[in-house]
């Protein structure tokens, strides 16, 4: 699960990178300048601000995650939340550096956790940048150029819809034959970082934890007690749990081992496709991936690493921004559009979504974590 989470947000985050590198670089000397300054600023200079953002994945027109972070910052001090949710399932996270103290727990754990914070690990911008770093100065002025001399020549694709206060508003529409190859070639070295080699065939259990204890229970006569299972299944103990059940979980985890052995075996022996083992133990085995989401789209979000196993390329990008009197960002929204094809050579429609609100700028204020009634992990 903690892969495909990370592969989920990967994917939210560093395509659309990709997409706000390219329409960093459109537009007219104006909107282009005002826009790669705030950007810059806001990512290597500001060091108080609240940022409020939204994205989504969507696959073929069925939205397959969905994520909202806020982060606020205010020098070394930071504080972060954000909640994922997909295939029916929700996560969220809870960060706080406060004084050179990280506090932080997921929304389902009865735990949170304190640490200092060791010099050099918090940072007064958001990519660490240290200004006084000749080479990461260097670096700095290697990536701007790099993107002006790739993308020069779409400088005029943007329009300005209009003006709110102070703020002016900027469009950039960039059409399939507009997006430069380099660009493309980045995005496919992307994905094959956090795909790896296409894979055509997985082992999937319906309810993996459960079905082992109902077998563990039925060959030994033993009955997990219903506390034991919670924590168990869940992962949400600390050490002195551990430690105080750590016989039995360790019994546990060698049936484990033993009773999945047939399912491997047979899994073993397909070329491609899904063995799916069901809640009650039994096998229903598919041919093809795409065969068994069909019977359950549930899973979806589960296989992006399918559906993006063969390519993926950037078909169209639409990008609007705000920039107010000062010259700082304060809204960003990015749609960008690709065309993947899956690890069987099935071609998919992919849309990713950011909505992006910055304010605050100055102001921002950080309050220590309420942690509520859980208890610091031991």
């Amino acid at each position: 699960m903690k892969s495909k989470r990370r592969l989920g947000i990967c994917l939210a985050v560093g395509i659309l990178v990709l997409a706000v590198s390219a329409a960093a670089a459109f537009g007219s000397v104006n909107g282009y300048a005002r826009y790669k300054q705030a950007v810059k600023d806001l990512l290597l200079r500001e060091d108080n601000f609240t940022v409020q953002a939204q994205t989504h994945l969507s696959v073929d027109g069925e939205r397959l995650l969905s994520v909202q972070m806020d982060y606020a910052k205010a020098g070394l001090n930071s504080a972060y939340h954000s909640r994922e949710d997909h295939g029916g399932e929700s996560h969220q996270e809870y960060r706080t550096v406060l004084d050179g103290v990280r506090t932080r727990f997921a929304g389902d754990s009865s735990f949170y956790s304190c640490e200092s914070i060791e010099r050099g690990e918090a940072f007064s911008n958001l990519l660490g940048y240290d200004v006084d770093n000749e080479m990461e100065r260097r670096l700095v002025d290697f990536a701007e150029t790099a993107v002006d001399l790739v993308l020069g020549e779409l400088k005029n694709n943007v329009v300005q819809l209009g003006t709110e206060g102070d703020e002016t508003i900027y469009q950039v529409r960039v059409a399939r034959s507009q997006i430069p190859t380099l660009l493309n070639a980045g995005l496919s070295l992307f994905v094959y970082d956090n795909v790896g080699v296409p894979v055509s065939r997985f082992l999937t259990y319906e309810d993996e934890i459960g079905l082992l204890f109902q077998r563990y229970e039925a060959v030994t006569g033993e009955t997990l007690p219903e506390e034991f299972r919670a924590k168990y299944a869940s992962g949400d103990y600390d050490d002195a749990w551990y430690q105080a059940n750590r016989r039995l979980i360790e019994r546990l985890d060698t049936f484990s081992t033993d009773w999945n052995a047939p399912y491997w075996t047979l899994f073993e022996k397909k070329d491609q496709g899904v063995l799916y083992v069901k809640a009650d133990g039994s096998v229903q085995d598919y041919d093809t991936v795409q065969a068994f989401l069909t019977d359950h789209p549930e899973q979806k979000y589960h296989y992006l690493e399918y559906y993006m196993g063969g390519s993926a390329a950037l078909c169209d990008v639409v990008c609007t921004f705000r920039v107010n009197g000062a010259g700082k960002l304060t809204a960003n929204q990015i749609q960008a559009n690709l065309k993947t094809t899956d690890s069987a050579g099935g071609s998919h429609a992919m849309q990713m979504v950011l909505d992006l609100t910055i304010t605050d700028y100055g102001t921002t204020t950080v309050a220590p974590l309420d942690v509520g009634d859980r208890v610091m992990r031991s």
